[in-house]
């Protein structure tokens, strides 16, 4: 490997290559879909006005930072190989990488902890997310969650998550930290079969409807379009290969730079270091063209698994609203998975418009359904029921994702009233099952 930089170093001091990702290699780009680093988007929890007081607040939350799964651990352990051939290409005087990238590219090496004991389960960083996320809830709604743990009743929260160790890991994180000791409250057990938030796990519709195959051919068509190709093309002449590289291998890639983001806090990644800004947007793009169409708003079905969750969160509300539940508990919190986000904003329709198609890359400057910001590691979705006083007592509800104020169709401002919105959820409520 010495020998290999030695050489490389004499050939950069001969022919002073420069590196086509040089000028934007050094610009933070943070955002790489369900990889995305959550400390890197979340925004800050919006209070309305004074007469308004929360009541209850229900949260879907995902879990935490993770490792790679074990189903995709053999490729990344592959991108050695990777490595070593870019460094032999700009050995033989192929390729457009600087020096300095192809430094750090030669002292990279996978992190230890990917491998198949901790396949899918929490990173170190996780748990900094978490419990940072549990003590800006606490700070938002002191009446509801900065409460005196000796006075707690075991009907006043629910805890559940689905029956995985990321999810269960997120659960105790978030949990220990509002209440110091996870004893207080106790989660409910998980399900061998969880409905309500991993519906689409139990249905084979799901995996073989056309819609899924919808998904597949509209990301087929984007993988074989124009700006995949240009991709393809100058990736090959940037990493020094004389045969046009597989878009696998691109993906891969670009998978480890968002990991490695998402793993090391704002640290770069050498990988991400290998494109340029722009190219880093084309595949965000490409990666939320096949969510959209495989989990999000643009599959019908997604809005319909979705529904469960929003009908669970209706009862909750409707119950305080009436008053007729003594025991309505002040927070309700499920932990589960980037699908089970998806699928609840797809039944709100939230990032359904402008549509995402395989031709809409150039024309859509500010798509509304964008993973990153949506569906970021540990994101969640804050739904509050508040009591507004004034001549006529009133409730309404505010929503956030990933602590950002969001809008929902006919509700622009994200501070919705009550009594609109379940009119406006019945129709898709009268189809959940």
């Amino acid at each position: 490997m010495k020998m290999i930089m030695c050489l490389i170093l004499l050939i950069f001091t001969i022919v002073g290559a420069q590196n086509p990702a040089e000028s934007s290699s050094n610009n933070f780009f943070p955002y790489y879909n369900t990889k995305t680093a959550y400390e890197n988007v979340h925004g800050k929890i919006t209070k309305p006005n004074s007469d308004c007081k929360p009541v209850q607040i229900w949260m879907l939350i995902r879990h935490g930072t993770r490792y790679p799964k074990e189903k995709h651990l053999a490729k990344f352990i592959k991108l050695k190989n990777v490595q070593a051939e870019i460094l032999q290409n700009h050995k033989n005087k192929a390729g457009q990488l600087n020096l300095k990238t192809l430094q750090a590219l030669s002292k990279w090496k996978l992190d230890p902890n990917v491998n198949e004991r901790t396949a899918a389960i929490l990173t170190p960083g996780a748990e900094k997310d978490i419990r940072s996320l549990a003590k800006r809830l606490q700070s938002a709604y002191p009446d509801l969650l900065n409460v005196n743990t000796k006075k707690i009743k075991s009907t006043d929260y629910i805890f559940r998550a689905t029956n995985t160790p990321r999810t269960r890991d997120t659960l105790n994180f978030f949990l220990t930290t509002l209440f110091g000791n996870s004893n207080i409250i106790t989660p409910a057990q998980p399900l061998a079969e969880d409905t309500l938030l991993t519906p689409f796990k139990y249905c084979s519709e799901w995996k073989f409807s056309p819609e899924a195959t919808h998904s597949k051919d509209e990301k087929k068509k984007f993988q074989n379009g124009p700006e995949i190709k240009n991709l393809k093309n100058t990736m090959t002449k940037r990493l020094g290969f004389n045969h046009t590289i597989e878009f696998d291998i691109i993906e891969t890639i670009h998978k480890m730079c968002g990991f490695e983001i998402s793993w090391y806090s704002k640290k770069q990644s050498i990988w991400c270091a290998l494109f340029t800004v722009d190219e880093l947007k084309l595949l965000e793009f490409y990666q939320d063209l096949t969510s959209y169409y495989r989990v999000g708003p643009g599959r019908p079905m997604s809005a319909k698994f979705g529904c469960r969750m929003v009908k669970d969160m209706l009862q909750h509300f409707k119950k305080i609203e009436t008053g007729k539940s003594t025991n309505e508990p002040k927070g309700i919190f499920y932990f589960g998975h980037s699908s089970s986000i998806q699928i609840f904003l797809s039944a709100f329709q939230i990032g359904k418009e402008p549509k995402l198609t395989s031709t809409s890359y150039n024309s859509i400057e500010n798509r509304a359904y964008r993973t990153s910001l949506l569906v970021p590691f540990t994101t969640n979705i804050i739904a509050t029921l508040y009591e507004c006083s004034g001549k006529i007592l009133t409730f309404k509800v505010m929503f956030h994702v990933a602590e950002n104020m969001t809008p929902i169709p006919d509700c622009p401002d994200g501070f919705c009233d009550w009594k609109q919105l379940q009119k406006k959820l019945k129709p898709l409520l009268d189809q959940c099952n």
